[in-house]
């Protein structure tokens, strides 16, 4: 075993590493702040939720009812944790356009990340001087960096969050039952408000912690059983006053994934999802998100970095009781989440086959690897693979981060008011919006093609959004409303799908989305046509 490191060292070694944490979520901030983040369909959501929020109707999204779109009903949010659009709207009340809050949301969220798993370091390996490669590895990988181009929410929240309640969750064995209790309870609070996921997480980490303390000290202490008594009181609380008012993404069933692609996929992702291995490897298999096939090649380029890390998790046990001690809590953990994500893609849960699900137990596998990447016994040939590995992928990081952001900034998708880029875009036509909102108000209604282009106008505006690029047209024919508003109702729609799809005999989904609105004379249509967008109004 190496000689203990003066306290000098390990205190420079932090000192750095703090300061590394500054400078990347500074740079990578201000670079975020000039060309600004767009937002994903969920967080789009989410921030509907928000403008429920600020109008009465707590944690609720507010929309016309489909049988008299002149009154609006009422939906308790559920499929997602409040905090993506607590934080970032919270901040906004300050005064900020809500780019610039989420922004400043995911840098501060990067940077409690960054501090945390400097923390972890401290706490399991307290003799080796990693602060400073932890924090420019994890603050360079993609998952950090992509968080700075399209807001996610609860993902980075949860990034924050995980090495604290991997810290608290360390703690719980050793406290009396009072303390242990409320320890577990706020984690698991915490935990859920960052994003559901955090659930299983919170969870995970709480039993492996448990699990060691009774290895080592043969005996069920206080804190574990203030522990389990804390978590369960906080799972009632958060079941009975939030996940039984709606569905989630574990209560919704669709096509189950065939048994052994759930097995592959939850056993080796989450052993390189902490460099962010799968997100560069789905690119070139896939080029989207429809994992629901898996290629042979997908999954022996996914299998061959995951042993690698294995053996430098499990491999061996030369290092010293402290990076043992990480050992069995990382090795837990990963059982417990790997479990639960079999269970719940067999049983054909609506959970994409995405890697960010294994987010936070894979980041802790990669610092488990990185801790046991010192121990004396490590072959030089795994050390120098990891280490290539973790280049390769801060390139990717750092390189995928300023070409978006270079495409970014070339495009004209920047809306000004809310400070936020928008996939589906035309400052005229939405000029021309926020034009009939500031005359007739709530008398209006706006029907807008993509989720994300509500947060362009005023929180008070009615507003239906559709994710008509991901909507087939059998369901944007199926769908109807009745009613008429008191004033105008607008319907925004892309260029390229107004017009009938040339070689198609069929409607196209622009007049299938008019045709929705039963109670509005087909021929009474008038537009405006603008760069990009056209608007039908009435």
């Amino acid at each position: 075993m190496k000689a203990r490191l003066p306290p000098r060292t390990q205190a420079i070694d932090r000192v750095w590493g703090l300061m590394a944490a500054l400078a990347i979520c500074g740079v990578l901030g201000g670079i975020s702040l000039l060309v600004p983040p767009f937002i994903e369909d969920d967080s789009a959501n989410g921030f509907q939720a928000w403008r429920g929020t600020l109008l009465g109707a707590a944690n609720s999204i507010i929309a016309p009812d489909p049988a008299n779109i002149a009154q609006d009903s009422f939906q308790f949010q559920t499929r997602w944790g409040p905090g993506q659009y607590l934080v970032p709207g919270a901040i906004s009340l300050l005064g900020l356009p809500l780019g610039a809050a989420m922004t400043l949301t995911v840098a501060l969220a990067l940077l409690c990340c960054l501090i945390g798993w400097m923390f972890v370091v401290r706490t399991f390996a307290p003799n080796t001087p990693l602060c400073l490669l932890v924090v420019v590895l994890v603050g360079s990988f993609r998952y950090s960096t992509f968080a700075f181009r399209t807001y996610r929410g609860g993902e980075i929240l949860l990034q924050a969050v995980t090495p604290w309640l991997i810290l608290a969750a360390n703690r719980v064995p050793a406290m009396s039952v009072v303390r242990a209790a409320l320890l577990a309870a706020g984690a698991v609070l915490v935990a859920f408000t960052a994003k559901l996921t955090g659930l299983i997480v919170v969870a995970a980490a709480l039993v492996a912690a448990s699990l060691v303390s009774i290895a080592v000290g043969r005996r069920i202490s206080h804190g574990i059983l203030g522990g389990a008594l804390g978590a369960v009181m906080a799972f009632v609380i958060i079941y009975v006053s939030f996940l039984s008012r709606g569905p989630t993404p574990a209560s919704e069933l669709e096509s189950s994934l065939p048994f052994f692609g759930s097995i592959a996929f939850s056993s080796f992702v989450p052993w390189v999802a902490g460099i962010s291995w799968p997100e560069l490897m789905t690119a070139l298999f896939f080029g989207s998100r429809d994992m629901s096939s898996m290629p042979v090649g997908y999954l022996a380029a996914i299998v061959l970095p995951a042993l690698l890390i294995m053996y430098l998790v499990a491999g061996f046990r030369l290092g010293p009781a402290y990076a043992q001690k990480l050992t069995y809590f990382s090795l837990v953990s990963y059982g417990i989440v790997a479990a639960v994500f079999i269970f719940l893609y067999s049983r054909g849960a609506n959970i994409y086959l995405e890697e960010r699900h294994f987010r936070s137990i894979g980041t802790l596998l990669f610092v488990c690897a990185l801790v046991n990447l010192r121990s004396v016994g490590t072959p030089n040939w795994a050390r120098n693979l990891f280490l290539a590995l973790c280049a390769l992928m801060v390139f990717y990081g750092l390189g995928s981060f300023l070409f978006g952001e270079y495409r970014m900034a070339k495009s004209q998708s920047l809306d000004r008011v809310s400070w936020t880029n928008q996939g589906v875009f035309d400052i005229a036509a939405v000029d021309f919006a926020r034009n009939t909102f500031a005359r007739e108000g709530r008398d209006a209604l706006f029907v807008l093609p993509t989720l994300p282009l509500a947060v362009t106008l005023p929180k008070e505006a009615r507003v239906i959004a559709i994710d008509l690029s991901w909507e087939s047209e059998s369901a944007t024919k199926e769908r109807r409303y009745s009613g008429r508003v008191p004033g105008h109702i607008l319907v925004l729609l892309p260029n390229s799908i107004v017009d009938i799809t040339s070689g198609k005999i069929s409607m196209s989904k622009g007049p299938a989305l008019l045709s929705e609105f039963k109670d509005y004379a087909p021929d009474a249509w008038k537009k405006q046509v603008f760069n990009t967008m056209t608007v039908f109004f009435q």
